[in-house]
């Protein structure tokens, strides 16, 4: 503080409750303690000050008026001009700021993070080269981007504010010579839609087993005589609907309801392509005096209908089958075309296309349900089919919603290409395995992501190797920077790169050396002993004594070995397994695994031994060794028969000469 020159302090000296230095640098705790979070720049503490708040900002220094008693935050500056002053701290450039002024800025807390985010900086690259996107294919992608955006963008006006009030939640229109009426919502009615509805406010949010099939739900408010009162209809798709929220109202057909009626809603799930019944969910009314009653409910849609088919069912159905409720222990007879009624006893005439479903009658008018290429209300209206353009690399176009524009649509992606027109090359990652590693059933790979203010994330994708090969292909195409695989309980570090390089392919060989070792087998079990908080201390050690060790865990935590032979961690979730919501997807006792808790993509079934088959239904139980149960191995689904293995031919060849 004499000298008013940067020097060194011994360290004995440095935050022992004493100011040595100008502004109380080497104490920094006081000013922290007076100025807390609130004052961020509040940092530099007056000479000998002894008032309430000793400190001031940082900014106050050098600007001319003395804030400090004894006019400290001015000694420093040092100019010969009395009517400049040098830039204050906040602005970036040093301006004519004297050393001294620079280092006393930094005492700042302002824009600090508080945190210490982990980084791949002196990371070792594994693999050692990554084939690089080409420039033109990166400028490919990117214009294709911004054509897909400016696509979806659409021309606001300005509205008249009193056209937009005066139908309340309705929209106003000029209808002949009426003049200005009002097209009210389903939940307002009136001449100006100002009185509220009796209505059921439905909002569903949905999960099915298979991501690629469109799933066509039909909801239904109905009374105990099976009347229906209103339906409404709506399309789910899993890959683009995953995450979305439906809200749906039911009105009743009579205003004021009856109160003394009793009334449900019922919901059927349907495909859209083959009208196979997927479900039906039934949920009573249970407080019929509310003029809104609100349902709000999760529905996993099962793969198909075979658990809901009744044994044993006291209704005598007609003409129809006898089914049960998903959600409870109810049964009900779900009808035939053409047939209605509690038992599908009374006929009606269907109103529907000849390709389409009826699923009910409301008001002596058919509820239909389309195939894809039909919509209106009894799907005589042909939809024309999407521009071949409209996806790229083979991509499936389809309608977003047959009420509004064509032009809205999503593309359903073939494996390796994603995007809102599949315009986008995924990255293609194969795996083999070394000698000196097992080839498992199934493996999973943890896509680890990192960024520079927060912290990593993790996304785990399950893969079955196939079978009478030796490699596994992942796709993906976000960012990621590390991959893990996982099988077996054992981890092996796959891939390692400090700047995410957009590639089309990378090959990688899992190897012993690359396997990560639980902190178990390499730390001292004395030291294990310890609290994690006092072991961890000993992480950095590992590095150093092992130097053929890549990585390890603990229960929480992955480190990498750098390239300074320190241990770099981060947080990492070894529980993630993400079980299928669908328990009856996977049958004879297979595990089912999905890659994730809200958007399921295809889902995966570990068989145990002897079963085999997409959901294990295959199996080779009770045999010895015949010719189908070895056969069956090797046959290759989805792949043309010049493509199939020499057993698979030769097997075809002999029976059909025999």
């Amino acid at each position: 503080p004499i000298s008013k020159n940067i020097t060194c302090l011994p360290l004995t000296l440095a935050n022992d409750n004493i100011t040595h230095c100008l502004g109380a640098s080497d104490e920094r705790h006081m000013c922290r303690i007076d100025g807390a979070e609130s004052f961020p720049d509040t940092r530099y503490k007056c000479w000998n000050e002894t008032g309430l708040h000793p400190c001031v900002s940082v900014d106050s220094l050098c600007d001319g008026e003395e804030d400090c008693e004894f006019g400290d935050d001015e000694q420093f500056c040092q100019n010969d001009d009395e009517d400049y002053f040098p830039e204050p701290c906040n602005d970036l450039s040093n301006g004519d700021r004297t050393t001294s002024h620079n280092f006393l800025c930094k005492l700042t807390d302002a824009n600090k993070s508080r945190n210490i985010y982990f980084s791949l900086k002196n990371a070792i690259t594994y693999p050692s080269t990554v084939p690089q996107l080409s420039k033109a294919m990166q400028k490919t992608e990117m214009v294709s981007k911004i054509n897909v955006d400016n696509d979806r963008r659409q021309n606001i006006s300005s509205s008249n504010f009193y056209r937009a009030w005066y139908c309340n939640r309705g929209i106003a229109i000029r209808y002949k010579h009426v003049g200005q009426i009002c097209l009210c919502p389903p939940s307002y009615y009136g001449d100006r839609c100002e009185f509220q509805s009796q209505r059921v406010s439905v909002t569903l949010q949905m999960k099915a087993s298979e991501y690629r099939t469109m799933i066509v739900l039909v909801l239904t408010l109905i009374d105990y005589n099976q009347q229906i009162h209103s339906y409404e209809q709506v399309h789910y798709i899993p890959f683009r609907d995953c995450k979305n929220k439906f809200n749906v109202v039911l009105l009743y057909n009579i205003r004021p309801k009856d109160f003394l009626r009793k009334y449900l809603v019922r919901i059927q799930a349907f495909e859209k392509s083959s009208f196979a019944h997927r479900a039906t969910w039934l949920f009573p009314i249970k407080f019929p005096v509310l003029p809104v009653y609100r349902l709000v409910k999760q529905l996993v849609i099962p793969a198909d209908e075979t658990h809901t088919i009744a044994k044993n069912c006291p209704l005598k159905c007609l003409h129809g089958l006898c089914q049960r409720y998903i959600n409870s222990e109810d049964f009900f007879c779900r009808c035939d075309s053409k047939w209605y009624g509690v038992l599908c006893d009374i006929p009606y005439v269907c109103q529907c296309s000849f390709d389409s479903r009826c699923v009910g009658i409301i008001n002596n008018r058919s509820i239909c349900v389309c195939p894809p290429h039909k919509f209106g209300p009894r799907c005589l209206l042909t939809r024309s089919s999407c521009p071949p353009s409209n996806c790229h690399h083979r991509g499936t176009c389809i309608f977003s919603d047959e009420r509004i524009s064509q032009e809205r649509f999503v593309c359903l992606c073939e494996d390796g290409f994603s995007g809102v027109r599949c315009e986008n090359i995924q990255t293609k990652i194969d795996i083999s395995f070394a000698v000196d590693v097992s080839i498992p059933q199934a493996l999973l790979g943890h896509f680890i992501t990192v960024y520079n203010d927060s912290n990593p994330t993790q996304l785990s994708i399950y893969k079955k190797v196939p079978f009478n090969l030796e490699t596994v292909t992942f796709h993906f195409s976000d960012p990621f920077h590390i991959l893990l695989t996982e099988f077996d309980e054992k981890f092996y570090l796959a891939i390692v790169q400090e700047t995410f390089t957009a590639s089309l392919h990378i090959a990688v060989q899992l190897t012993a050396s690359y396997r990560c070792l639980p902190i178990e087998e390499i730390l001292d079990a004395t030291i294990l002993q310890f609290r994690r908080l006092h072991y961890v201390k000993y992480y950095h050690t590992l590095c150093r004594k092992n130097s053929d060790l890549v990585c390890f865990y603990d229960e929480s935590l992955m480190c990498l070995c750098n390239q300074d032979r320190f241990a770099n961690c981060f947080n990492f979730d070894r529980s993630i397994t993400y079980s299928c919501s669908d328990t009856n997807y996977c049958t004879n006792k297979g595990r089912c695994f999905q890659n994730s808790e809200t958007c399921q993509t295809p889902l995966l079934c570990v068989c145990n031994e002897c079963y085999y088959g997409k959901r294990c239904q295959l199996s080779t139980k009770g045999f010895g060794l015949p010719l189908d149960a070895i056969i069956a191995y090797q046959i290759h689904p989805n792949v043309p028969l010049t493509s199939q293995p020499t057993a698979v031919k030769a097997s075809i060849a002999i029976t059909t000469v025999m």
